[in-house]
C-alpha cells in the first residue's frame, strides 16, 4: 500500500475491508511512535467494519469518559460495557478503594496468562464476529514477561484463531519484533511536519490473503 495522509477519523484503504471480511479470526498489529494516529486508526477500523455492539476496546490507559471525549465519533460504535480497563491486580484494588461502585470502570486483571485469556474469552464468546482492540499491548506484554516469562503473545494469536476473534494490537514500538512475524497484518504509522502542519502516514507492511495496492 502506498503512503496515505490520515486524519483523526481515518478513511480506510479498501484492503482493510477485504482483510477483515475473512471468516476466520485474524490479527493485526498497528505500530508507531506516540502521536502518529495508532489509536485513531484502531477505532476507525471498529467504526467502519465492526458490527454495532461487537467491538471491545481494551485499554491500559483511558476509560470510557476520556475515550468518548477524545474520539466523540466512536460513541455508539463501542458500547460503554465494552470499553474495558486492563489493570494490574494491585492497581485494581487501589482503584476500588478510592471510587464509588457506580464509578468503577469495567476491568479485567492481567494477573497471569490463563486468567487473562479466560477473561478475554468471557468478554467475546457471546458476540458474533467480535473485534478486540488492545491498546497498548506493550504494557500487558511487559508485565506478563516480568512475572511469567514469554508466551502470552503466542497464546493470544492462538486464541484469535481458535475463537474467530479479530484482534488488533496497538504498540508504541516501530522497529521489527516477534509480533510483526506472528500477526496476519502489520500497519506502520508515521508522521511528518510540512509547513507547520502534521501529516500522519499509514503504511501497510503486510496483509495476509490480500493483494496490497502500491499506488
Amino acid at each position: 500500500m502506498g503512503q496515505k495522509d490520515v486524519s483523526e477519523l481515518i478513511e480506510l484503504p479498501p484492503e482493510f475491508d477485504e482483510f477483515f471480511s475473512q471468516k476466520l479470526g485474524n490479527t493485526m498489529l498497528i505500530k508507531g511512535k506516540p502521536g502518529t494516529g495508532k489509536t485513531s486508526l484502531a477505532l476507525s477500523i471498529l467504526k467502519k467494519v465492526c458490527k454495532k455492539g461487537n467491538g471491545i476496546y481494551l485499554s491500559t490507559r483511558v476509560d470510557s469518559m476520556i475515550l468518548y471525549k477524545l474520539f466523540p465519533w466512536i460513541k455508539g460504535t463501542i458500547m460503554d460495557d465494552f470499553i474495558v480497563d486492563a489493570v494490574q491486580p494491585k492497581l485494581s484494588a487501589m482503584r476500588r478503594e478510592t471510587r464509588d461502585v457506580a464509578e468503577i470502570v469495567r476491568e479485567i486483571e492481567y494477573s497471569d496468562k490463563p486468567t487473562f485469556i479466560r477473561q478475554l474469552y468471557n468478554l467475546t464468546y457471546k458476540l458474533k464476529d467480535p473485534f478486540l482492540v488492545i491498546d497498548s499491548w506493550d504494557a500487558i506484554e511487559l508485565f506478563s514477561k516480568s512475572k511469567y516469562g514469554e508466551g502470552l503473545t503466542e497464546e493470544m494469536i492462538e486464541f484469535a484463531r481458535k475463537t474467530d476473534v479479530k484482534i488488533i494490537f496497538v504498540t508504541e514500538y516501530y522497529e521489527q519484533r516477534r509480533l510483526d512475524y506472528l500477526t496476519d497484518a502489520v500497519i506502520n504509522m508515521e508522521k511528518e511536519v510540512l509547513d507547520g502542519k502534521t501529516i500522519r502516514i499509514l503504511q501497510i507492511e503486510k496483509m495476509r490473503g490480500v493483494e496490497i495496492s502500491r499506488d
